[in-house]
Formats: structure tokens, sequence, C-alpha cells
């Protein structure tokens, strides 16, 4: 939940460090579209997105959708997952 004390934490520790919304958006995409289908689907929650590896996911190259990156369809699965901030 979006209104959670640890998810609040999370994501005010994260701006804090100048973190910007859309910073927040980046990493739910790229992680839905990495994550979705794959047994690392379970940790499409806010402490680990915005944990203390915000950063090097906000960083990171793609992964195993890569070709796919941006599409459409990756950016309802995120909205779907990722509607915490």
């Amino acid at each position: 939940k979006a209104s959670t004390a640890k998810t609040k934490t999370a994501i005010h520790a994260r701006l804090a460090e100048g973190f910007e919304l859309d910073d927040f958006k980046i990493v739910i995409d790229k992680k839905c579209a990495e994550w979705i289908g794959t047994e690392m689907q379970k940790y499409l929650r806010p402490e680990t997105l915005f944990g203390t590896k915000f950063e090097g996911y906000l960083n990171a190259k793609q992964g195993r959708n890569d070709t796919h990156a941006g599409t459409e369809s990756d950016f309802h699965s995120a909205r779907k997952y990722g509607n915490y901030i």
C-alpha cells in the first residue's frame, strides 16, 4: 500500500537524496518490463523498488525485455504494478 509507513519511508528517503517523480516511474517501468512473468515478479513491491538499490535500478541497462523497452504494453504493465507514488 502506498499509505504504509514502510512505503512512505522508502519514498521519502529517495526524495531526500534528490530523486524526482519521473525517476520512480522509470524504475517501476524498467523492473516491471524485466521482472513480470519471471520468478522476480514477486519482488515488484515498494520496499524492493524504492529501497537502497533504487539508484542502481534507475541506472541499470534494461533487462530481458530490452528489445521491447518502452512499448505501450510495458507501460501499461508498469502502471498496473507501479501506482505507489
